[in-house]
Parts: C-alpha cells; structure tokens; sequence
C-alpha cells in the first residue's frame, strides 16, 4: 500500500512538472518594429494577423518548441499608402511571400535576468539565424483574466540580409528593431 502511495505522489509531481503548452493570446500580444526614416524619424509599425506557439515549464523556466507566424499583410504603419508599399515588391512583397516565421528549440528563462533565444527567421523566404533577448516577466493576467507566462522578446534585424533591399541605407535604416509582447494561453 505505501508503495502505491508513493507511486500516486512521484505521478502526481511529474505531472505538475510537464512543461504546458500555450498559444499567444491575440488580445494580450503585441508585435511592433520600428525604423529609422532619413536619418530623423523611427517609423513605428505592427503586424495585427499572427500566431503562435511554445510551451512552457514554469517550475523549470524552459522555453521550448517557439513557433510565431506573421501574415505580412497586415503590416500597418498608420499610413495606409507606406503600408501597400510595404506590402508590395519593393519590401515584402506579401503575394509571393506571404508569412513570415521563427522558430526556435527553446532557452531557459528566469525573472532575475534576461536569456537569448536563438532561432531561425524567415523573410522574403530568406531563412537566417536569429536571436531575440528574452525577459520573463512572469505568470501574467491575459485580456480574458486567465494567467500565462509573460513575455517581451526584442531584437535588431539587418532587413537586406533578407532581401528587403529598397532604398539607400541613409534613406531607410538597415537595422530595423522588433518587440514583441505577449502572454500566452493554456491550449
């Protein structure tokens, strides 16, 4: 009998213990960029279509199995005419490219300080190494009220080593910065 009870706790701890999978929560997560416009202005935008996935160990902190797709069309800079150029071949050329994607294994995270989750970005279908600083900001209430880790990713992206070559770099920045932000909810 004591060795079914232990039997029953050693099973009920490793199930507490699993990592959980989640999706971004679409009211709770947003994803921006900014760039730098004639050497003046940072030009902000958002994508507003996308979707993710990854699941998460809280007891543990591991990241694991980050998957976040983009629908390139629903870039939206404000400006409705910047936005079909955007969208056009000139940029993304969103009808033959319409997604954009990263992956990634995975990293550890921790409240105390940022990680760096290393992956693969795919533009323009031009697949790179990529890296994201991680801060975990844990357990976090979504736009519905349940709770889910907490999460703002940001980087810095070299646009032309993914083909989005218009413009003169003193016109439009080469570097282009992303944030993300987000929580995730239990699927």
């Amino acid at each position: 009998m004591r060795r079914v009870i232990i039997l029953l706790l050693a099973l009920a701890l490793s199930q507490a213990l699993i990592a959980k999978d989640y999706t971004l929560a679409p009211a709770s997560t947003q994803l921006g960029f900014k760039v730098l416009y004639m050497s003046v202005m940072k030009v902000p935008g958002s994508f507003g279509d996308f979707s993710g996935s990854f699941s998460f160990d809280e007891a543990t902190g591991q990241l694991s199995k980050v998957s976040v797709t983009v629908q390139i069309a629903s870039i939206d800079t404000g400006i409705p005419p910047r936005d079909h150029h955007l969208r056009d071949r000139d940029f993304f050329d969103a009808v033959a490219y319409p997604q954009a994607f990263f992956t990634s294994p995975g990293v550890a995270v921790s409240t105390a300080k940022p990680s760096v989750l290393k992956g693969t970005l795919s533009i323009r279908g031009v697949t790179q190494p990529f890296a994201m600083r991680v801060d975990y900001l844990g357990m976090t209430k979504t736009a519905q009220g349940a709770f889910g880790p907490g999460f703002k990713l940001k980087s810095v992206l070299d646009r032309k080593a993914f083909g989005v070559d218009y413009a003169p770099s003193f016109i439009i920045s080469d570097k282009v910065g992303l944030e993300i932000s987000g929580v995730g909810q239990a699927r």
